[in-house]
């Protein structure tokens, strides 16, 4: 079942305006259910863009700003993170479970893409690309809760 959602042309701030308000909104009730943040700053994504209303489409800008948010996150996570914690905690199970963390997701994403009859370029592209999207994802809910220096976040961090 398909909707047409007549599409609201705002100039690129404006858009930038609205999605970061309607993020922050939402990402305070998600925190208000005990939820992390970033579920409602995800579904504000969702209903503003062209799944939902279409009221924003992914422009050059958007992309530009929107990897620049990531690598800001990663940065400022990287700031916070006890090197030294992450060293001892690299011995035996742990660093296995990381490197399975990290490789996971690529082998899947390969199955996934083998299942759809892609070429094995795009189907490694699709691993690399889940496997390297989980993890600002999961440094950001980490950092919302204020686990980013616990022994869970530094074992899942270390990538």
């Amino acid at each position: 079942m398909e909707f047409n959602v007549p599409s609201l042309e705002l100039p690129f701030f404006a858009n930038l305006l609205l999605l970061l308000v309607l993020a922050r909104f939402f990402g305070e009730i998600m925190e208000r259910f005990k939820q992390p943040a970033m579920i409602g700053e995800i579904l504000a994504g969702v209903l503003l863009g062209p799944t939902i209303l279409n009221f924003i489409h992914r422009t050059e800008e958007l992309k530009v700003i929107s990897e620049l948010g990531v690598f800001l996150l990663v940065i400022i996570a990287g700031l916070e993170i006890n090197l030294d914690e992450i060293v001892k905690s690299m011995k035996g199970r742990n660093i296995i479970i990381s490197i399975l963390a990290f490789f996971v997701p690529i082998i899947s994403g390969f199955f996934v893409g083998r299942y759809f009859e892609l070429d094995v370029m795009s189907t490694i592209f699709i691993g690399l690309c889940v496997a390297i999207t989980a993890l600002p994802v999961s440094i950001r809910i980490l950092m919302d809760l204020g686990k980013l220096n616990s022994p869970v976040g530094q074992k899942s961090s270390y990538f």
